[in-house]
């Protein structure tokens, strides 16, 4: 199957700005995951969103319009900074064709579990441990240690 130009996959990374105890850092994390996936249900994007409270990863896909609709929202979101692309891609097919928004967090598990006939080398496992080595070479290229995902 050739890759859809109206179809893309977009990974990004940032660095967390949302600031207070971890309780309230986890509340306002899950409070934007209930908007996403609303949102992203209704525009037809999927994705999985990577935290571990000093950084972001988070693969998007769906048509591009809205791909890059809500990519420009979240660059302009101060609860983000330092919003770099890793990947921008035309897709053939979703590797996150279930999940509007599925979230890993720092116990490296996702919170909506793969499809039953996934496996270690599926897509979706895959772009999982892409994100894991983006938001580790983002957190060495700030100098931040002690961050694990």
């Amino acid at each position: 199957m050739s890759p859809d130009p109206l179809l893309i996959r977009l990974v990004y990374v940032s660095r967390n700005r949302i600031e207070g105890p971890p309780r309230a850092v986890s509340d306002e994390i899950r409070a934007m995951l209930g908007k996403s996936r609303a949102w992203n249900g209704a525009h037809g994007v999927t994705g999985a969103l990577m935290f571990n409270s000093g950084r972001f990863a988070q693969v998007l896909e769906g048509p591009a319009e809205h791909v890059e609709l809500l990519y420009a929202k979240i660059a302009a979101d101060p609860r983000h900074d330092q919003v770099q692309i890793i990947a921008r891609e035309a897709l053939a097919s979703r590797a996150f064709a279930e999940w509007s928004m599925a979230y890993v967090g720092p116990d490296g598990m996702p919170d909506i579990p793969l499809s039953p006939t996934s496996a270690p080398g599926d897509a979706a496992q895959r772009v999982l441990a892409q994100l894991r080595a983006e938001i580790r070479k983002f957190a060495e290229s700030a100098n931040v240690e002690g961050e694990d995902i």
